[in-house]
Order: C-alpha cells, then sequence, then structure tokens
C-alpha cells in the first residue's frame, strides 16, 4: 500500500463506499422505488467496512477494535450503546441473516425481563432519520424495546466517521505511522499459512496447485483483460 492512508481513505474508500453502498440505500429510499429492499444488506456492508477500519485504526481486526471504532469516531449518539448496536446488527446480519433480539434479567429492576428487538426503515426523509439509534415500546409488548436503525443514516454516519478519522490521522503523526503499517499489513498478499483452520489450509494448499495446472489458456492483459484474439 503505497497511497498514503490519508488520501486512501478519503479517495479511495470513502468512493467505494459510495458506489457500493451508500448509492444503494438512497435507490431503496427513493420515494419512487418499486421494491422495499436495502434493510439488512445496507447495514451488513457498512459493518464490514467497520471491521476492516477498526483493524486499521486499533489492530487486531477483532470485535473491539470495531466497537471502539464506533466510540472513537463515529456521531456521540452512538457511544453509550456501542457494543449492543454492533451485537445486533454486525453479528446478526453477518452469520444470522437479520439482526439479533438480546434479552437479559434484572432482579431489582420492574420489569425484570427486558428484552431489545429490532426495527428498521430506509426513508430519507428527516423525519425517518430521526429515529435512528431511538428506542421504542410496541403496544401490546411491555417488556419489549426497539431499537431503529435508518440505513441510509447509518451509512452517512460511517462517513462522518471516516473524516474524522482521517482528520485525527493529519494531526498525530504517531498514530499515522502505526495505521499506515496496518493498512500496508493488511493489503498484503498471505501465506496460505495463515489460514487458522488446519481442514482449510490444507484444502487452500491443494487447491492452489490444482488451479495452476487447470489455468486457462488464454492470457490476461496488463488491464485484465483476456485478449480478444485469443478467445475461441
Amino acid at each position: 500500500m503505497k497511497k498514503k492512508i490519508t488520501k486512501y481513505l478519503s479517495t479511495d474508500l470513502k468512493q467505494s463506499l459510495i458506489n457500493d453502498v451508500l448509492d444503494v440505500a438512497y435507490y431503496h429510499a427513493h420515494p419512487s422505488r418499486k421494491k422495499e429492499a436495502g434493510f439488512f444488506s445496507v447495514p451488513r456492508d457498512v459493518f464490514c467496512y467497520l471491521d476492516y477500519l477498526g483493524q486499521i485504526a486499533f489492530g487486531n481486526g477483532n470485535t473491539e477494535s470495531a466497537e471502539d471504532f464506533i466510540k472513537t469516531y463515529f456521531p456521540k449518539t452512538y457511544r453509550d450503546y456501542a457494543e449492543l448496536i454492533y451485537s445486533m446488527w454486525r453479528h446478526g446480519t453477518v452469520h444470522e441473516y437479520k439482526p439479533k433480539t438480546f434479552f437479559a434479567e434484572y432482579p431489582n429492576n420492574t420489569p425484570k425481563r427486558i428484552k431489545v428487538a429490532w426495527r428498521s426503515n430506509n426513508d430519507r426523509s428527516k423525519k425517518a432519520r430521526k429515529e435512528h439509534l431511538k428506542f421504542y415500546q410496541m403496544d401490546g409488548k411491555r417488556n419489549t424495546l426497539f431499537l431503529t436503525v435508518n440505513t441510509c443514516q447509518l451509512v452517512e454516519d460511517l462517513m462522518v466517521a471516516i473524516d474524522a478519522f482521517v482528520d485525527a490521522l493529519k494531526i498525530d503523526s504517531q498514530l499515522r505511522t502505526e495505521c499506515q503499517k496496518r493498512l500496508t499489513e493488511a493489503a498484503k498478499e498471505k501465506d496460505y499459512r495463515s489460514i487458522k483452520r488446519k481442514q482449510s489450509k490444507n484444502a487452500v494448499y491443494k487447491q492452489i496447485l490444482q488451479a495452476w495446472k487447470s489455468k486457462e489458456s488464454v492470457k490476461l492483459g496488463l488491464n485484465g483483460e483476456v485478449h480478444s484474439n485469443d478467445l475461441p
């Protein structure tokens, strides 16, 4: 990764976020939309970007790094519930298709058992955006709260967080050096032996050689295109 980290985050990564996530969220938020969609796919993408950013900012590439990124760089409305938001929306959409619902019991509280479920909207209106990260009760569900996520606001808040991260990097040279090293390391090609699961590692070892032996006779140009003259 030769490009400076501040430029990379401000241009490459943000443009990728706009193209792949924000424009999709806006598409589904358009009043003339023909399909109601993006409720899970947009947050899933946002939190995958967040995992990557947490690794660059704090190392390790684990849940703690991502949660720390939320607390440090996202708007302050996220900070008091960073772990809950991440556990529900990241782990849920990535591992179980949709957000998780959690409950906990508090013997000295009324009610003693509280459940937090999820609610999502993809509306770009100011009214809908104001519901983002608010907790609501529902008629007939006395002990249940619903955490609301607005897909458009979620993506835009990630963009705000990236800007805040870049600003911090510009000010703190030590942080910039450390993050640049992690960015460079993340971009490096990986030895197959870095795969942790033994069965997967052994399979990948065999499959790389298998791929070499079964490669196409047609070659790619320097821009990645298949040479048309070589096509059958």
